[in-house]
């Protein structure tokens, strides 16, 4: 993307030698630039998908961000019906007091409200377990409830679906898998059964993984595929879809 007398220019960059088309979303209030597949070419109307989430939703592990993390494949996984969005921001958290380390103190949280998504789909609370944020069942809980009411505010009738975070194969940046177990899956599968939103449970579809995780904690592109194929099918069949035999 060039600009020249405030009118911006797209280019194809190198990188991108599949042919998607991408385009260029510019929040007006942070001035932000993202690539992204685009979907259905000329249509408007079609349900906004918001993936909520830090690094791991942004693409981090990824060979290349803008198309190999998992929203920039789930939009072309569902060949147009949606325009996914990445609200991904790594190393933030789902508490609220954390200033910058927050996610709902980000540009992404804002650029949520001014979209208003039909769907939501939360993968966040890795950074969470992080041993040196004490983290205790009834604190996540409370600010997990609290991210979910807040998007609900935004849209009452958000179809909002709730992934575990991803099995932790190392303790890397203070990681805790451990916490993960006891403390963030539990909260996540415990709100999604309280409000009756569906349940993506990805810390038991990534174990016995750790090739898709090279670092431990992110994926590579194939562990995002497999995502991606897990997710889809949440969202085209319901999360009801993701059975043993899907496991």
């Amino acid at each position: 993307v060039s600009v020249a007398d405030n009118v911006f220019t797209h280019t194809q960059p190198a990188m991108f030698s599949t042919g998607n088309y991408m385009v260029v979303k510019v929040w007006e209030a942070h001035n932000f630039i993202q690539l992204k597949p685009v979907a259905k070419a000329e249509e408007e109307d079609l349900p906004i998908i918001a993936c909520i989430g830090a690094s791991i939703t942004e693409g981090a592990g990824a060979e290349n961000f803008y198309t190999e993390s998992y929203p920039a494949q789930l939009q072309n996984a569902l060949a147009g019906q949606y325009n996914v969005v990445n609200f991904g921001n790594s190393g933030k958290t789902v508490n609220p007091d954390l200033g910058e380390e927050s996610w709902m103190n980000q540009y992404q949280w804002a650029g949520v409200q001014a979209i208003v998504p039909d769907i939501a789909i939360l993968n966040i609370g890795t950074n969470d377990s992080k041993t040196h944020n004490n983290p205790n069942y009834d604190d996540f809980y409370a600010n997990f409830k609290y991210l979910v009411d807040s998007l609900l505010e935004v849209n009452p009738e958000m179809r909002i679906m709730i992934c575990t975070v991803p099995y932790a194969y190392s303790d890397i940046w203070g990681i805790s898998n451990d916490n993960i177990a006891n403390i963030i899956a539990p909260v996540q599968r415990d709100v999604a059964a309280e409000y009756g939103f569906e349940l993506i449970d990805l810390y038991e579809f990534s174990q016995n993984k750790s090739h898709l995780f090279p670092d431990g904690v992110h994926p590579n592109t194939k562990g995002y595929e497999m995502f991606v194929k897990i997710i889809s099918k949440a969202v085209l069949e319901g999360a009801e879809a993701l059975t043993e035999e899907t496991v």
